[in-house]
């Protein structure tokens, strides 16, 4: 995902925020944030999950859904 310039800021803490209870719930195996080198405001998230079950329970959590109010 690529950030607006007067956004990039806001988005780092937003995705910061949710690694550490990200990789805490049950059937994350990796969740990892990537930065690009050549492009200040581009993010990437790697992750994998141990079922589909995990993955739609993550979907259903405080953190992700804060994190996506501030994606959107």
């Amino acid at each position: 995902m690529t950030a607006k310039p007067k956004h990039t800021h806001q988005v780092s803490e937003a995705i910061n925020a949710a690694i550490a209870p990200t990789r805490a719930e049950s059937g994350c195996d990796r969740y990892d944030l990537l930065l690009d080198n050549n492009n200040d405001h581009r993010f990437v998230l790697h992750a994998e999950w141990q079922n589909k079950a995990a993955l739609d329970a993550h979907f259903t959590t405080d953190h992700f859904n804060t994190l996506i109010k501030h994606l959107t």
